[in-house]
């Protein structure tokens, strides 16, 4: 939209203390908007970082109207990441938007040959319990002298999150790109999500199982012959804080060529 008469572009930029507005075209001033705080934010037991890094955003005209928005910083995002066990999740799980962006944050990742050698599969309420079925009655009938508690577990194996994305990877032919690089791809693609979810302040765990590698489950689940599970994303709302644990020490696994 172009400029009215007397109407001039305005830069807000918001740091994590504190904001101010100036005009891009005429004479420059600093004037206080608002503020951001730096504590936590938790909703739903669900814990936020706020970014340390300014925000910038163009308004228009003279009524600026500034949001403030609060934004995980990345890099501490990406050095605190913890997997939530998924009997230590509980509700809610994402809305649709925020399914949306978790999706949408999984397809983007590296993938040579532009080949999407991977998909998704979302078990959300009633559908964690057919797929539960499914994994049980494979197990009753692999094992026909289970106990009937065992088989329940094998039955409620996607039940403690309240979303499970299943992620499954395929290979196709391409004389560029070989099978190992694709499977890698999905591999990626499932960290995404994970990442995804943890940003927007959901807890999240990537697991398989002997049913994530059981060819009858993975029939019964819609996978294809030629797909496999790289495994389930099991997304929820913590019920409890998250403990560290212990990382490897970079001198044990950084060597120098």
């Amino acid at each position: 939209m172009p400029l009215q008469p007397g109407q001039t572009d305005t830069l807000v930029v918001m740091g994590p203390g504190s904001a101010f507005a100036e005009p891009v075209i005429g004479r420059a001033f600093a004037r206080p908007v608002g503020s951001l705080g730096r504590d936590d934010v938790r909703s739903h037991n669900r814990s936020k970082l706020t970014s340390t890094c300014p925000l910038r955003a163009y308004v228009r005209g003279s009524e600026t109207r500034t949001k403030e928005t609060i934004l995980p910083d990345a890099l501490e995002l990406l050095k605190s990441r913890r997997s939530v066990k998924p009997r230590e999740m509980t509700g809610p799980g994402p809305s649709p938007a925020e399914l949306d962006t978790i999706l949408t944050i999984g397809a983007r990742v590296p993938d040579h040959g532009k080949l999407a050698p991977w998909r998704f599969i979302v078990f959300e309420g009633d559908a964690r319990l057919r797929a539960g079925d499914v994994i049980a009655t494979v197990f009753a009938r692999k094992n026909p002298q289970a106990a009937a508690a065992d088989i329940e577990v094998e039955r409620k194996r996607l039940t403690d999150a309240p979303l499970v994305i299943g992620v499954v990877s395929f290979t196709r032919p391409h004389p560029k790109v070989p099978p190992w690089e694709q499977e890698l791809s999905a591999g990626a693609s499932a960290m995404n999500l994970v990442t995804a979810a943890t940003a927007l302040g959901y807890g999240a765990c990537w697991l398989t199982g002997w049913f994530a590698f059981d060819r009858d489950v993975l029939d019964g689940l819609g996978l294809k012959a030629d797909e496999k599970l790289a495994g389930f994303i099991h997304i929820g709302t913590p019920s409890k804080p998250n403990e560290e644990r212990p990382r490897p020490a970079l001198s044990e696994i950084v060597t120098r060529f």
